[in-house]
């Protein structure tokens, strides 16, 4: 009895199962995600590397420098990636930044003081050189080639770099002294200072990953590498003075990039994402 009532019951659930299956609408597939179509978003990171200066006379070196350089920048980016049967994605990327990135070269301070004829001529003066350079911002022009896995994108990027450098520098001076047993005597006093900037071209290659949090947001963490090339500028206007400045920094920073749905539903992803 015991059996046959265990029988009659798992077979009622079978045949309810199958009627509510059979009456119930489809469940829908998951989506596909794809990395193609148009993007905009933001990035904030750090920066460091190296400023290094030569100052020239008339062509010739002189005297050079290098200064330990770091900072800050943030901005925003713009770009399209175009995903391949065989999850291979390419994309295009300009990004523009605003930076802190700074370098000091240090104070060259010197100073001195001289006594002849046992007193009769004597002096003393100081004088403290000053330079710095900086990045106000920077942009790159890179393409992207990447391989995704479902919603994670891991890729390679390079290309155009261009940043505005400003140089500063300063020099101060200032002695006294007397002469002919102090029946002359002289002091001085100097200051000058010289502040230029300009845009220069340069190159920058890297790698990052891209995650999709959702269908339209995404979050990077990418690195790059840039250079700056060198940038010539005179001294005062004074053609045969002039300091020879090249940046090469490392940046490594986050990134949250909304895709827009211009392109309407998945046409280009692999089937399964």
């Amino acid at each position: 009895m015991v059996r046959g009532l265990l029988i009659s019951t798992v077979s009622s659930v079978a045949m309810t199962t199958s009627a509510f299956a059979a009456g119930a609408p489809p469940i829908p597939p998951l989506p596909i995600f794809s990395w193609t179509g148009v993007y905009a978003g933001i990035n904030a990171g750090g920066s460091f590397g190296n400023f290094n200066k030569t100052n020239l006379y008339e062509g010739t070196p002189f005297a050079w420098d290098s200064t330990r350089a770091e900072g800050f920048s943030g901005g925003g980016q713009f770009g399209f990636n175009y995903q391949f049967l065989n999850n291979l994605v390419l994309g295009f990327e300009t990004d523009f930044q605003g930076s802190s990135l700074r370098g000091n070269y240090g104070d060259r301070a010197h100073s001195y003081s001289y006594s002849e004829d046992e007193g009769f001529s004597f002096g003393s003066g100081s004088s403290l050189r000053t330079s710095q350079a900086n990045l106000e911002w920077w942009g790159t022009v890179r393409g992207r080639l990447g391989y995704a896995f479902g919603n994670i994108l891991p890729y390679i990027t390079g290309g155009f770099a261009y940043g505005r450098i400003h140089t500063s520098s300063t020099y101060s001076a200032s002695g006294s002294g007397c002469y002919f047993g102090c029946e002359g005597s002289y002091s001085y006093s100097h200051y000058y200072a010289h502040s230029s900037s300009s845009v220069q071209p340069g190159w920058t290659i890297g790698a990052g990953v891209e995650y999709a949090l959702t269908h339209n947001l995404t979050f990077k963490f990418e690195y790059l590498y840039t250079e700056l090339g060198a940038w010539d500028h005179a001294w005062n206007n004074d053609p045969g003075y002039y300091t020879s400045t090249d940046l090469s920094f490392h940046t490594v920073r986050a990134g949250l990039n909304w895709k827009f749905d211009w392109f309407g539903p998945p046409l280009f992803g692999p089937p399964g994402g």
